[in-house]
C-alpha cells in the first residue's frame, strides 16, 4: 500500500516504487504465460541426435559413447522388460567410478560390468535418474520445469503419446535456449538486477574451492552439497576458474585403470592448466556483476550460451552463482 503524504514518504517516490513492482510482476507473468503456452514439442530442435543404451552393454563403453556423441545423458533400454528404465549421464559414471573405488572394487572389474549389473547392484551408487520419467511431448514447458524441480532431476525424457520411444531430452538449459531464441517483448520489463530479484545463490550458500584442492575431495564436497559446478579461487579468494562435476579431464588423460585413480589425486590447478579440446570440453568461466540486469543476462546467454554465471566483485571475488535452472525457476513461480 502506498504511504500517504506526511507518513514518511513522498508521493512521487511511492509511485516510482509501485511502478517498479508492477513492471517486475508483469515481466514475470509474461514469461510464465509464454512457458505455459508452449509445449515440449515446440521446444524440440528441428534436427538433432539422440543416443540410447541397452542395459546389456558395458558401462564403460556407454560412457565413451556419451563423450563421442557429445551427449550429456542417454536413455537406458531394458530389452528383457522392453521398456526404458532410466537415464545415464556423464556425472553418473564419474560418481559410480568413485563409489566403486571407495568400496575397494578394482576399476578393471567395474569396466567389465554392464549397465544392468551396475544399476541392479544393491550396494551400488544410485544414479541421478534411476527411474525413467517419460513426459508427453504435448506437456507445457512450464509443467515440465515443475516436474524437473519436484523430482530434483536435471534431464527429462520427452516421449510421444504411445510412450514407445524417446524424442528428445529436455533440460533447464534447453528451456532457456528456447526462451531466449523465441520470446519477443517490446517493453523493457527486465531491468532489475539479478540480486534484487533473488535469482541465484549468494553469500555463504555458495560452495567455492581452492585451486590447490585435491580433485577427489572436491568431488566429494560437490556430491554432498548436490551442486553441479563450483568456482575455483586462488589464495586471495579471486575466481580463477570453474570446475564442473561432469568434467572428464581426469578420465580422458588416463591411460589405464590405475592412472584413473591416480588422476583423482591431482589438484584443480593441474586440471585447469590443461587446455580443453574438442574431445575433452570444459565449462567456460563466465562472470557477471550482481548488479547485472536480467535483460543483460538474457543477452549474455544468447551470445555465449552459458550453463552458469559466477557473480564477482571488482576484485573478482566470488559473490554468487546463477545457473540456467535459477533463471527458469524464477519465472515458473518457484
Amino acid at each position: 500500500m502506498a504511504l500517504l503524504p506526511g507518513e514518511g514518504e513522498e508521493p512521487e517516490m511511492s509511485m516510482m516504487v509501485n511502478e517498479k513492482e508492477v513492471l517486475r510482476r508483469t515481466g514475470k507473468e509474461v514469461i510464465h504465460d509464454f512457458l505455459s503456452s508452449k509445449t515440449l514439442y515446440d521446444m524440440m530442435r528441428q534436427s538433432g541426435k539422440l543416443v540410447f543404451f541397452d542395459t546389456n552393454i558395458p558401462i564403460q563403453l556407454a560412457f565413451y559413447a556419451l563423450l563421442e556423441h557429445d551427449m550429456p545423458a542417454a536413455p537406458l533400454w531394458d530389452s528383457v522388460s522392453r521398456r526404458f528404465v532410466g537415464l545415464l549421464s556423464v556425472t553418473d559414471f564419474i560418481d559410480i567410478l568413485r563409489h566403486y573405488h571407495r568400496r575397494g572394487i578394482p576399476m578393471d572389474e567395474l569396466s567389465a560390468r554392464n549397465i544392468g549389473e551396475v544399476i541392479s547392484d544393491v550396494d551400488g551408487r544410485r544414479m541421478q535418474h534411476s527411474d525413467f520419467l517419460g513426459t508427453d511431448v504435448s506437456t507445457s514447458i512450464h509443467q515440465a520445469c515443475t516436474v524437473l524441480r519436484a523430482r530434483h532431476h536435471r534431464f527429462l525424457p520427452v516421449i510421444p503419446p504411445d510412450g514407445t520411444r524417446v524424442l528428445a531430452i529436455a533440460s533447464y538449459y534447453e528451456v532457456l535456449r528456447y526462451l531466449v531464441d523465441n520470446f519477443r517483448e517490446q517493453r523493457r520489463l527486465f531491468e532489475d538486477s539479478i540480486a534484487d530479484l533473488g535469482i541465484g545463490t549468494f553469500g555463504e550458500e555458495v560452495l567455492t574451492v581452492r585451486k590447490t584442492a585435491v580433485l577427489s575431495d572436491v568431488l566429494d564436497a560437490m556430491e554432498a552439497r548436490d551442486v553441479s559446478a563450483v568456482p575455483v579461487v586462488d589464495e586471495s579468494d579471486r575466481v580463477v576458474g570453474l570446475y564442473s562435476r561432469s568434467d572428464i579431464t581426469f578420465l580422458a588423460t588416463a591411460t589405464d585403470a590405475d592412472s584413473v585413480l591416480s588422476n583423482l589425486r591431482v589438484t584443480l590447478q593441474q586440471i585447469l592448466e590443461q587446455k580443453p579440446t574438442e574431445d575433452v570440453p570444459r565449462d567456460r568461466l563466465e562472470t557477471c556483476s550482481v548488479h547485472a540486469s536480467l535483460q543483460s543476462i538474457f543477452e549474455r546467454f544468447a551470445e555465449v550460451g552459458f550453463h552458469r554465471l559466477v557473480c564477482v566483485d571488482d576484485e573478482r571475488r566470488c559473490l554468487g552463482i546463477v545457473s540456467a535452472r535459477d533463471l527458469i525457476l524464477y519465472f515458473c513461480g518457484q
